[in-house]
């Protein structure tokens, strides 16, 4: 680097100091989220029938389906 360079990297004015973070507050509220029912009972019969063509599956190999 040239000697420039470097006087510019030391002429940075200093930060200023940090004040204390604050831990975020969460206020209740009227209308909380609610979970989609809808949306678990199809991913959950999903993985079941994920499940059932496994198996099935395992089943053919062995010769038993």
């Amino acid at each position: 680097m040239t000697a420039a360079k470097q006087e510019k990297k030391k002429s940075r004015p200093a930060a200023p100091p940090e004040e204390p973070r604050t831990v975020p507050t969460f206020l209740p509220t009227s209308n909380p989220p609610k979970r989609n029912r809808v949306f678990l009972v199809a991913m959950i019969a999903i993985a079941v029938l994920w499940v059932v063509l496994l198996v099935y599956l395992a089943l053919q190999q062995k010769g038993i389906a």
